[in-house]
């Protein structure tokens, strides 16, 4: 299981998972945002709810993060 930490994470994964309706343009855009720009999860929690959210949040953040890094493993 894998805690998603930070603002840019966790919005990501609310995108993904639906709770969050967010247009891609604007979402691609807080890439270059500073932490405060960022807008704020009001429910944080809610992965921790179900146990399947956070084996979901593991995944994604594991498949997000080899596609930052070119595809390579971060097994490491």
């Amino acid at each position: 299981m894998k805690q998603l930490t930070g603002r840019l994470n966790q919005n990501g994964y609310w995108i993904y998972r639906g709770w969050r309706a967010v247009p891609l343009k604007i979402a691609q855009k807080w890439q270059i945002l500073t932490y405060e720009q960022i807008p704020n999860i009001a429910d944080p929690q809610r992965i921790s709810i179900i146990p399947f959210n956070c084996i979901d949040a593991g995944g994604f953040y594991w498949k997000r993060g080899t596609r930052r890094a070119g595809y390579k493993s971060i097994k490491k």
